[in-house]
Order: structure tokens, then sequence, then C-alpha cells
């Protein structure tokens, strides 16, 4: 059997402690995809301070050294596998049913409304005008 495990949201609030608490009876044998956000924006989480859950402030991941630095050995040894998980996390849909319109919030703070998109394929052809 194959399988994948992956963790989303390792940014710069990550504390590497906690990630070595949960997988270090794992990573050796299955390595963890993190799937990382570069430049956080707060938001309600655990582990994020609620001053920051609203500031608007961006953390770039790079500012964490202790985590960085953990990443970088957690790779050299295998034992995790590092993936894009957005950019700022701060994207935020909106779906009325009644109009099957969505609406996002792009890097660049814009709002775009578009048709309703539900795969990967009809949002490359939205984003490429098509």
């Amino acid at each position: 059997m194959k399988f994948a495990l992956r963790d989303d949201d390792a940014c710069y609030f990550t504390a590497p402690g906690e990630l070595e608490r949960v997988y270090r009876d794992v990573w050796d044998r299955v390595p963890v995809c993190l799937a990382t956000v570069p430049f956080a924006i707060g938001y309600e989480r655990a582990g994020i301070p609620r001053a920051h859950w609203t500031s608007g402030e961006a953390f770039p991941l790079e500012r964490n050294g202790e985590l960085v630095s953990a990443l970088h050995g957690w790779l050299a040894n295998r034992r995790v596998t590092v993936a894009l998980h957005g950019y700022t996390h701060t994207i935020y849909w909106y779906c009325p049913a009644v109009k099957g319109v969505a609406k996002w919030e792009i890097i660049n703070q814009a709002w775009v409304q578009a048709p309703r998109i539900t795969t990967v394929s009809e949002l490359v052809s939205y984003q490429a005008g098509e």
C-alpha cells in the first residue's frame, strides 16, 4: 500500500519542536510533506498569537531561523518534503449557492468575480482567459 502524509500550514509561527513531537515516530519510515506558507498573514488558529489574527502583517518563514535550520536538517535526512501551500494563507472563498459565483482575494488584494470554479483545469482555463 502506498500513501502520502501531508501536514498543512507550516509557516513563521510553526515551532520545530511541535513537528518533532508529532512526527518523531513516523518520519524515519515515511517522509512527511510539509505544505508551507512562505509569507503567513495571521489568522485565527492555535499557535498564532491573537494579536496577529487580524493585523494583516505578513511574516516571512525565513525569519523563523529555528524552523529554517530544522527544515534543512529534516530535508537532508529525508524526513520531510516541502510543498507550497498558498502564499499568505489569505484566500477567502464566498460561494452563494443561488448565484453560483465564487469570489476570492488575490495576492494583490483585488477582488475578482468569476464563474464558479470546481476543478484545477477550470481554474487554469479561467486564468488563461479562455
